[in-house]
C-alpha cells in the first residue's frame, strides 16, 4: 500500500481547504428526508475524481431506518433518472444514488462532455446493493480489493457548479433515522491529475465537515454562533449569522423592529412617493404624480407624437399606410412611382416559362427550362433520348475501356482483362519477384540461385576438442560474400574445420571452429594437436577458386591453436583483425639468408624483406634494457606524470623533471616574489591597493592626496579645516534681500515667503483674490455711489419693508420667518444654535477660554498652538520633511557613499551608507569580481576536461583522467584472452577462455549444425563471461559455448550436436524433427535463463545436420535472442501482487495524458485512454502469478 500512503500525504495543507457539506430537505415522499452530499471546491477548474474505500481507508454510510430506492431507477447512479419521466413517476427524485456532479442521466444534463460515473467493486462485498435495494441500511467497503465510483479526468460533470461544489451522493431515509459514516474522495486541484488530493470525511447528519486527521475540527469559542463543544482543533468561527441585525430606522421603508444592530441596509422612499413607489396623488393610477402629468399624443407611430406626454388626450394623427406624414412613399427604391410594399416582383419577359404580366419589378427569376422536355441529349451516352430538349444530367456512360453492354473495347489476348488495364509483371508465384497484381507475364521473373557448396577438401570431422578463430575476410582488399567459405588445415593438410562467412554492416566475418585430433581414433587424423600450426584457405564461390592465405614472407603458419572447448582462442578472439587473401599465387623471391623471407627455392632476390632498424624479424627489440617494449635507441626522456603541468605524452622514460603549477599558474614557477602583492609584479601603494598609484595619504582618510579634496578634516559646513557653523544661518548670514535663511523674501502683504505680488488698496487682501480693489459702498457695490435710495439701494414698495416685497418677522427681519426669539439675541430659536449666551470660545453657555490654547488644547498632531508640527528631526515648526534612516540628518542634507573604514573605497564625508563599499578581490582589484566564473585564475584561464588550469584537453567524457583524443580503444580486462594493455577505453569486445557451468557439459558427435544470433538479457547485451547452451527435448545438453563479443555486440556461435546413432545407450543430442531449448548462463548474476519466443514457448524448431555449417533456420547473427528474467503483472502498478483499488487510483491519475512506455498505456499507443481503461477493468481484482 506504499503508493496509496504517498497519495494521502502529498497535499496535507490542501486537504483542509476542501470540505464536505451535507444538506437536508423534505423528500417528495411523505415522512422521508433527502440528504445531499457536496464536496466544496476552491477553484472552478478543480475536478472531482473518485469516491472509494478499502481495508486501509474504509468507506461507510449508515442509515439505521433504511434508505429509499425508487423502482423506476434501476441503476446504482442517476443515469436512470430522466426528466421526462419525473412527471409520471415523481418519486424518482427521492431515489438514493451515487454520483459525481449529476442528478440525472449525463445525456439529459445539458453539461458538455458529461459522463455517467463508473463503478468497480469487490464481488465479495458489493456496494451497488445500497443503491438498488429498497430499505438497505449500510454501505460498506473495507476489503483489500475495495470499491470505488469515479469519472475520468475529462468528464465536465466533475467540475464544480456555480457555487463551487460537486454533488457526490444522495441518500433518502426516514425523518427520524439520520445518517452517519465516513467518505474518502480523490480530487484534482486545477484539474491536474499528478497533484491529486485524497481527503477523509467523518460525518453525522447535516453540516460542514473537514478533512479527518484523527481530530474533531470545529469552532471552540462559546460566544460564536457555530460553537462546537466537542471540537479538538479550532476552525473558522462565525460571530454574525446568529445576531439580530437589520434596519433600525423607524422612518425607513424596511424598518425591522426586531433588529438590535444596524447593518446599513435601510431603504427610503423618494420625495413625493410612498415606500411602495406610488405617488401621494395619482388620480389615473399610472405611477406618475398628477402634478407631473403632461397631456398629448403618446403613440410614437403618430405624426404628432409627443415624447414628453404622460397622459393621452386623443389628439393623435396618423399617416396612410406606406406613406409618411407628408404623403410621400416611405420606400420607393427604384423611384418608379410605386411604393415598394405595393411592388409586384416576378418575371417580365413574355417568352419565359414563368412570365407574369402583373410584374412591376423584374427580380431576375425568369427561367426558360422548366417548360422544356428533360432527358439525356448526348448521343454518345448509353441512355441517349432523341426527344429530350434539355440535358437533365441523367446521361450514363460505360466505364473506360468498355461498351454499354460491359464488354471490353479491346482485349488482344482474350483473357477477360481489357488491354488498358493489363498489369505487366512476374506471374510465377515461385519467383523471387512474383507480383500478385500482374495479369500479363513480361518475362521478368527471377529465381533464387542454386546453393553453392564448398569443395570436398573443406569437409571435416567434428571432435570433442575445438577452439574458435574470429576475424574478418577480404579478397584483394574487397569484402567477401556470404556464399564464400574459409577452412583451416593441419600440418598434414587435413581440414580441421570450415565455415561460411556472414555479413554485418558490409563486412564479412568468420566464426571458424577448428577441431583437434581425437586420440581414440588412431587410424584417423581429424585435426590439430597441441603445438601444431594451421593454415587458412578461402573458397570464392563466385569464381569457384580456392586461395591460400599468405603474407610477404610466404604462406602463413598460424601458431597457438589450443582446445578451448569451442571458445575463442587466445590471440584469435578479435573479430576486427583482417585477413586479406590474394588472388595471385605466392612466388618466393629472396635468396638473402639475412632477410626475413629468405627462401632457398627462390629464383631471384627481387622481394627480400628485412626487419626494421632495432628490431628482429618478429618485431621484437634487439636492445630493451628496461623491458618496457621501447627499444633503447628510441627511448624519449621527459615527464611521464599525467598530473604534472609539463607532462610529455611522447616521453617513454621519466627523467625527474615533472613540475606543478605555482599560485601564478606558471609551470614550475616559484610563486609571488617577496615584496610583490600579485603575480603581475605589483606592490601595495599608500592606500594598500595592490598595483595602485597613490604615493601619499597624509590624513589617512583612504583618499590619495593628489585627488583628495581636503587633506585634513571638513568642518560641519564642509569647509576644509574651516571654523564651523558660526553664522546667523549656521554656515552663512541671511543673504541681502532675503527675510530668512531659507531664501524667502517679503511679499506685498509683508509675509516672509508669501506669494502676494500686489495689494493696491492696502486692505490686506492680495489683489489676485480681492473681490474689490478699492472700496465697497453701503450697497456692496465696488466704488459705488452708496445707499442713496429709500431702501438704501432702492425704494421700498408700498406695504413692504424692502424692495423684495417682504414684511418684518418677530426679529424685525424684513421677509423673515422667525416665530420666536426667546433670548432676544436676534437669532430665531428654531435655528439658534445657542438659546442663551456664547462664551468667549463660542460655546453655548460654555466656561470660557480655560484650555491650553485658550479655547482648545493643542490639536492632536500639532506641537504648539500656532498649528505647527514636529518635523522629521523633532523640531517644532522645523522644515525637514524626511529623516528616513533616523540618523538626525535631514534626507536632503545626506551624502551617500561608503562608510566602512575597512573598505577600499571608504568615503569620510558620507553620512548615508549606499551599499557601494567594496573589498579588494583575490586578483587585487578594488570592487573587483575576483576570478570570473568559469575561469580558474586571474589570467583568464579555464580548467580543461582533466581539471588542469589552462590545460588543452577538450573532452574526457568517461571521466577516467585520459583525454578523449588520447584514448586507446580495446579490451582493458586483464582476465580476457584479447586483453590490450595499452587500452584506456573498453570497447565492449572482451572475450574470455572460461569453463562453462557443469550443467553445460555435452558430447560432440559427427552430426551438428551451428546457430548464430545476438544475445541480450532484458534488452541489454550479454558479455563475454556468459555462456549459452542448447538442450534437446530429453533435457540433454547438445552443445555449449561462451558468448563472443564484437563491436559491443554479444554473438552466439553455438554448435548444436545430433545424437550419435552408433552409441545406442547414450543420447548425445538432437534427432531430426526435434525441438530444442536455449539456456543462457548469466555469470554476473549466477543464474540460468531459458529463452521464450514471442508466443511464450521455450521450444525452438528447425535443427538439422549441416556438418557444422550454419543451420538455415538460425543462420542470421543479427537475430536477437532476448532472455527475459521476469514477467510483469499488467495493472499491478504498485507491485503488491494484486490489481485492486490503489492501482485504479493510479490509473485515473494518468488517464487522458500522453506518455511513452508508462505501464497504464497497455496498448502502447502513447496515450492513456478508453481502450486502456477497458483493459484495466478486465484485470481488476486479479492476483498476480
Amino acid at each position: 500500500m506504499l503508493v496509496f500512503t504517498v497519495l494521502l500525504t502529498s497535499n496535507v495543507f490542501g486537504q483542509y481547504q476542501y470540505t464536505l457539506t451535507i444538506e437536508s430537505s423534505p423528500a417528495l415522499t411523505p415522512e422521508l428526508t433527502t440528504y445531499r452530499f457536496y464536496v466544496d471546491m476552491q477553484d472552478p477548474t478543480d475536478r472531482m475524481s473518485a469516491v472509494y474505500g478499502n481495508d486501509t481507508f474504509p468507506l461507510e454510510v449508515n442509515a439505521p431506518d433504511g434508505v429509499f430506492n425508487s423502482a423506476f431507477n434501476s441503476s446504482w447512479n442517476a443515469s436512470g433518472i430522466i426528466p421526462a419521466f419525473i412527471a409520471v413517476f415523481p418519486e424518482m427524485v427521492d431515489d438514493t444514488y451515487a454520483t459525481i456532479g449529476l442528478d440525472m442521466a449525463a445525456s439529459e444534463s445539458g453539461i458538455a462532455n458529461a459522463a455517467d460515473p463508473s463503478l468497480v467493486q469487490d464481488p465479495s462485498q458489493p456496494i451497488s446493493t445500497f443503491f438498488d435495494t429498497d430499505g438497505a441500511t449500510q454501505l460498506l467497503s473495507n476489503t483489500f480489493t475495495g470499491s470505488s465510483w469515479y469519472v475520468l479526468n475529462g468528464s465536465d460533470n466533475a467540475l464544480p457548479d456555480a457555487n463551487l461544489r460537486v454533488l457526490i451522493l444522495q441518500v433518502t431515509t426516514s425523518n427520524t433515522g439520520g445518517i452517519s459514516g465516513r467518505l474518502n474522495v480523490q480530487l484534482f486541484p486545477l484539474g491536474y491529475g499528478p497533484n491529486q488530493i485524497n481527503t477523509i470525511y467523518l460525518f453525522d447528519g447535516e453540516g460542514t465537515f473537514y478533512h479527518y486527521d484523527g481530530f474533531i475540527h470545529g469552532c471552540m469559542d462559546p460566544l460564536a454562533c457555530n460553537f462546537m463543544p466537542e471540537a479538538e482543533v479550532d476552525e473558522y468561527c462565525d460571530y454574525f449569522s446568529c445576531l439580530p441585525i437589520g434596519c433600525t430606522d423607524s422612518t425607513a421603508c424596511n424598518y425591522d423592529p426586531l433588529a438590535d444592530f444596524e447593518d446599513g441596509t435601510c431603504e427610503y422612499a423618494l420625495a413625493g412617493y410612498n415606500c411602495d413607489g406610488s405617488c401621494f396623488n395619482d388620480s389615473d393610477g399610472d405611477g406618475i404624480c398628477d402634478v407631473e402629468e403632461i397631456a398629448g399624443c403618446q403613440d410614437s407611430e403618430a405624426c404628432n407624437f409627443n415624447s414628453l406626454a404622460t397622459d393621452s388626450d386623443g389628439s393623435c394623427v396618423y399617416a396612410e399606410v406606406g406613406y409618411d406624414c407628408q404623403g410621400i412613399c416611405i420606400l420607393d427604391e427604384n423611384e418608379n412611382g410605386v411604393c415598394d410594399f405595393e411592388e409586384v416582383y416576378g418575371c417580365s419577359i413574355p417568352t419565359a416559362c414563368n412570365y407574369n404580366p402583373a410584374t412591376t419589378v423584374d427580380d431576375g427569376s425568369c427561367e426558360f427550362v422548366s417548360c422544356l422536355v428533360p432527358g439525356c441529349v448526348d448521343i454518345e451516352a448509353c441512355n441517349f433520348d432523341a426527344g429530350a430538349e434539355i440535358d437533365d444530367g441523367s446521361c450514363e456512360y460505360p466505364p473506360t475501356g468498355y461498351d454499354c453492354l460491359g464488354a471490353c473495347l479491346l482485349d488482344t489476348d482474350g483473357d477477360g482483362v481489357c488491354d488498358p488495364f493489363e498489369v505487366l509483371g512476374c506471374t510465377n508465384s515461385t519467383a523471387l519477384n512474383f507480383d500478385p497484381s500482374a495479369t500479363d507475364d513480361d518475362g521478368s521473373c527471377t529465381y533464387p540461385p542454386d546453393p553453392i557448396l564448398p569443395p570436398e577438401e573443406f569437409d571435416f570431422t567434428p571432435t570433442p576438442f575445438a577452439g574458435t578463430m574470429l576475424g574478418n575476410i577480404t579478397l584483394d582488399g574487397a569484402a567477401c560474400e556470404e556464399i564464400d567459405w574459409v577452412a583451416a588445415f593441419d600440418p598434414d593438410g587435413n581440414c580441421a574445420g570450415s565455415a561460411p562467412l556472414f555479413m554485418d554492416g558490409g563486412t564479412a566475418y568468420i566464426i571458424l571452429t577448428i577441431y583437434g585430433d581425437e586420440s581414440l581414433t588412431t587410424l584417423i587424423d581429424e585435426g590439430l594437436s597441441d603445438g601444431d600450426y594451421f593454415t587458412l584457405k578461402l573458397f570464392d564461390a563466385s569464381t569457384l577458386n580456392i586461395y591460400e592465405y599468405y603474407e610477404d614472407t610466404g604462406v602463413v603458419e598460424f601458431q597457438g591453436w589450443s582446445n578451448t572447448n569451442g571458445a575463442p582462442m587466445p590471440g584469435y578472439a578479435n573479430p576486427n583483425v583482417n585477413y586479406d587473401f590474394l588472388s595471385i599465387a605466392y612466388v618466393p623471391e629472396c635468396l638473402d639468408p639475412l632477410a626475413c623471407n629468405f627462401d632457398p627455392s627462390s629464383t631471384s632476390n627481387l622481394n627480400c624483406i628485412y626487419p626494421d632498424t632495432g628490431y628482429d624479424c618478429d618485431g621484437i627489440c634487439l636492445n630493451d634494457f628496461d623491458n618496457d617494449g621501447v627499444c633503447d635507441e628510441f627511448e624519449i626522456e621527459g615527464c611521464t606524470d599525467l598530473s604534472a603541468c609539463n607532462f610529455d605524452s611522447l616521453a617513454t622514460n621519466d627523467d625527474g623533471t615533472c613540475a606543478t603549477l605555482d599560485e601564478c599558474g606558471i609551470c614550475g614557477g616559484t610563486g609571488i616574489p617577496d615584496g610583490n602583492c600579485d603575480c603581475a609584479g605589483n606592490q601595495l601603494d599608500a592606500l594598500g591597493v595592490c598595483g595602485g598609484t597613490c604615493l601619499v595619504d597624509a590624513d589617512a582618510d583612504g583618499i590619495c592626496d593628489d585627488v583628495d579634496d581636503c587633506v585634513g578634516t571638513l568642518d560641519e559646513c564642509s569647509v576644509c579645516n574651516g571654523p564651523g557653523a558660526i553664522y546667523e544661518c549656521g554656515c552663512s548670514d541671511i543673504p541681502a534681500g532675503d527675510c530668512d535663511c531659507n531664501g524667502n523674501q517679503l511679499d506685498a502683504l509683508g509675509v516672509c515667503g508669501g506669494s502676494c505680488v500686489a495689494d493696491a488698496d492696502g486692505d490686506g487682501i492680495c489683489d489676485d483674490v480681492d473681490d474689490c480693489i478699492g472700496a465697497l459702498d453701503e450697497c456692496g457695490v465696488c466704488n459705488g455711489p452708496g445707499a442713496i435710495y429709500e431702501c438704501g439701494c432702492s425704494d421700498i414698495p408700498a406695504g413692504d419693508c424692502d424692495c423684495s416685497g417682504n414684511q418684518l418677522d418677530v426679529l424685525g427681519v424684513c421677509g423673515g420667518s422667525c416665530q420666536a426669539d426667546a433670548d432676544v439675541d436676534g437669532i430665531c430659536d428654531d435655528v439658534d444654535e445657542c438659546v442663551g449666551a456664547l462664551d468667549e470660545c463660542g460655546v453655548c453657555n460654555g466656561p470660557g477660554a480655560v484650555y491650553e490654547c485658550g479655547c482648545s488644547d493643542i490639536p492632536t498632531g500639532d506641537c504648539d498652538c500656532a498649528g505647527n508640527q514636529l518635523d522629521a528631526l523633532g523640531v517644532c515648526g522645523g522644515d525637514c520633511l524626511n529623516d528616513t534612516d533616523g540618523d538626525g540628518i535631514c534626507d536632503t542634507d545626506e551624502i551617500p557613499g561608503c562608510t566602512d573604514l575597512t573598505a577600499c573605497n571608504f568615503n569620510p564625508l558620507a553620512t548615508d551608507e549606499d551599499g557601494t563599499c567594496a573589498v579588494i578581490d583575490e586578483c587585487g582589484i578594488c570592487g573587483g569580481l575576483g576570478i570570473p566564473e568559469g575561469d580558474c585564475d586571474c589570467n583568464g584561464n579555464q580548467l580543461d576536461a582533466l581539471g588542469i588550469c589552462g590545460g588543452d584537453c577538450i573532452e574526457d567524457l568517461d571521466l577516467d583522467g585520459v583525454c578523449d583524443v588520447d584514448e586507446v580503444l580495446g579490451c582493458d580486462d586483464e582476465t580476457a584472452i584479447n586483453f590490450n594493455p595499452e587500452a584506456t577505453e573498453n570497447d565492449g569486445n572482451c572475450n574470455y577462455d572460461t569453463l562453462g557451468p557443469e550443467t553445460f557439459t555435452y558430447t560432440p558427435t559427427p552430426t551438428s549444425g551451428t546457430l548464430y544470433g545476438t544475445i541480450k538479457v532484458d534488452g541489454i547485451m550479454a558479455n563475454g563471461l556468459d555462456w549459452i547452451a542448447a538442450f534437446d527435448e530429453s533435457g540433454n545438453c547438445a552443445g555449449a559455448n561462451s558468448i563472443l563479443m564484437n563491436g559491443g555486440v554479444a554473438y552466439a556461435n553455438l554448435t548444436i550436436y545430433g545424437d550419435d546413432g552408433t552409441t545406442n545407450l547414450i543420447d548425445e543430442g538432437m534427432n531430426v524433427g526435434d525441438s530444442f531449448q536455449l539456456v543462457l548462463y548469466d555469470a554476473s548474476e549466477d543464474v540460468y535463463i531459458t529463452y521464450l519466443d514471442d508466443l511464450g514457448s521455450d521450444l525452438l524448431s528447425g535443427w538439422e545436420n549441416t556438418y557444422g555449417a550454419p543451420i538455415p533456420a538460425w543462420n542470421n547473427p543479427l537475430y536477437v535472442f532476448d532472455f527475459i528474467t521476469s514477467v510483469p503483472c499488467p495493472g499491478d502498478y504498485n507491485e503488491d501482487g494484486q490489481v485492486q483499488l490503489t492501482d485504479l487510483l493510479d490509473f485515473l491519475t494518468a488517464y487522458g495524458s500522453s506518455c511513452t512506455g508508462c505501464p497504464q498505456d497497455s496498448n502502447n499507443d502513447g496515450l492513456v485512454q478508453l481502450t486502456d481503461l477497458l483493459n484495466f477493468l478486465g484485470l481488476y481484482g486479479n492476483n498476480c502469478p
